[in-house]
């Protein structure tokens, strides 16, 4: 079997499907996002979020809107790498992770988008730019599927900068490249708690400081949490503490 290497724009639109072949994959989004599932962890691709999926690893994928990707198929002897001066390139595929793209790289992927359409996949160009593309995430950091919880330092620092207005599910789960179903799963696990009620919680915790370290009206301080209106803040905090804002206040 000869070396496989191409490189390509495709196209997807409102698909789910699932896959596993014999060749490795690299794929980032150029435009719009994709489900992606390797060994039962579940990520999004994105244009600033990628996947390496190892030959005859089984991955699940869902789009839901219109998306393009790049996509890089490498297959064959590993040997035959080599003899092209890229011993180690093999060594990118020993397991199913996911990348960030950086603005570097995604430049890079936004080149190879308007580039590889006008030439085969196979052509020396697409294979130039497939080595190119490769080597730089080679270049850098891998998160394996296995290893990949959510990072709730990132979605703390969020909530916390967006408490004073809506916070949606979906926005959190976009934040850590995850759909909302696969997100609101992994977040009870990690907290022990849904997003509703952690997002509560933080809200309360924030309206007792407000409450107990200035002066602010309570329907300032209950608009300043991000609570419909002062009497959903009196419910919330009467609820979780066993205490009024106007005892806290006195306190």
């Amino acid at each position: 079997m000869g070396m496989k290497l191409t490189a390509d724009i495709r196209h997807y639109r409102k698909l789910g499907a699932s896959d596993s072949h014999g060749y490795h994959q690299l794929l980032v989004a150029v435009s719009g996002s994709m489900e992606l599932a390797m060994q039962g962890r579940e990520n999004v691709i994105t244009t600033s979020r990628g996947g390496i999926v190892p030959a005859e690893c089984r991955h699940d994928f869902v789009v839901t809107g219109d998306n393009q990707s790049l996509v890089i198929d490498v297959g064959g002897d590993p040997q035959e790498l080599a003899e092209r001066g890229l011993p180690e390139l093999d060594r990118l595929f020993d397991k199913a992770s996911w990348f960030a793209a950086d603005p570097a790289l995604q430049q890079l992927a936004r080149f190879a988008a308007l580039e590889l359409p006008r030439h085969p996949s196979d052509s020396a160009i697409a294979q130039q730019l497939a080595v190119t593309l490769l080597l730089a995430v080679q270049g850098r950091p891998l998160q394996d599927v296995d290893r990949s919880p959510l990072d709730l330092a990132v979605i703390d620092s969020y909530i916390d900068q967006h408490l004073h207005e809506p916070i949606r599910v979906a926005d959190l789960a976009r934040l850590v490249h995850r759909s909302p179903g696969h997100f609101q799963a992994l977040f009870g696990q990690a907290t022990g708690q849904s997003v509703l009620q952690y997002l509560r919680k933080r809200r309360a915790e924030l309206a007792i400081r407000l409450i107990e370290s200035t002066d602010r009206s309570l329907a300032d301080i209950a608009t300043a949490t991000g609570f419909a209106h002062q009497s959903a803040l009196t419910h919330t905090l009467r609820e979780l503490t066993g205490i009024t804002p106007g005892r806290l206040r006195r306190r």
